[in-house]
């Protein structure tokens, strides 16, 4: 576990066993792999609308509640986080058939070509969390973008407040840090 999403965070740097919140290893673990699916799911729908093919407002309902669900204190029931995992990833492979029969091409990235199993879950789980990113500078900036999107999806939840334009951007920003690494890469290269 490595959690340090709230100013609550042990030591101020996160906490590794057990959140001060009272967050758990294991609920810690079912959140960074369902932001996984989210960032999978993104990907594809992201790259469905760039291409002109609709994305049913499910998947927009899903990411949203995805991302709410795993903002401090909200939800620290592994079954139902384990729940949105299953879905996500049913949700996700019908998106890339919808890709494939378009003939749009997807990327070939873990977060859209991994297929486990609830039995796998806590094994993945391990590998997808906060500090798989190595760079500190890019892990920063990627985390500060999963808060605020964590933050405009506790808004979206609210039924006055539901915008397309700002789903497609929670959308478009959960696809796009993935190849930040490279964009980094890159200007430190010069």
């Amino acid at each position: 576990m490595f959690c340090y999403q709230c100013q609550e965070t042990a030591k101020g740097t996160g906490c590794i066993l057990k959140g001060v919140c009272g967050k758990e290893s294991h609920t810690a673990q079912a959140m960074d792999l369902l932001l996984f699916v989210v960032r999978g799911i993104s990907v594809v729908a992201d790259t469905l609308r760039k291409a002109d093919c609709p994305v049913s407002e499910e998947v927009n309902v899903f990411v949203t509640d995805a991302l709410f669900c795993t903002i401090t204190n909200a939800n620290f029931d592994d079954e139902s986080i384990l729940k949105r995992v299953d879905k996500g990833i049913i949700m996700r492979n019908g998106l890339i058939q919808e890709a494939e029969h378009n003939k749009v091409f997807l990327p070939k990235v873990d977060e859209l070509t991994w297929q486990g199993t609830r039995d796998d879950y806590a094994e993945k789980a391990k590998t997808v969390g906060v500090l798989r990113e190595q760079d500190e500078d890019l892990r920063s900036l990627k985390e500060l973008l999963v808060y605020g999107l964590k933050g405009m999806a506790a808004y979206l939840s609210m039924p006055c407040v539901w915008d397309s334009m700002m789903i497609r951007f929670m959308f478009s920003c959960n696809a796009h840090w993935l190849p930040l690494r490279l964009s980094l890469y890159r200007q430190r290269s010069g």
